[in-house]
């Protein structure tokens, strides 16, 4: 179905998708990969 939905091992792509960003799962996904990125930059 195109959607990503609960699949860890989608990619970054995936998170354009309308019917992904809308998901509060997918929210969720973006906060833990902001905080990764966080963590990595100096």
């Amino acid at each position: 179905n195109g959607s990503c939905l609960g699949d860890k091992k989608c990619s970054g792509l995936s998170f354009v998708l309308p019917d992904v960003v809308i998901s509060p799962r997918t929210i969720e996904n973006l906060n833990l990969l902001l905080n990764v990125l966080n963590a990595i930059t100096p």
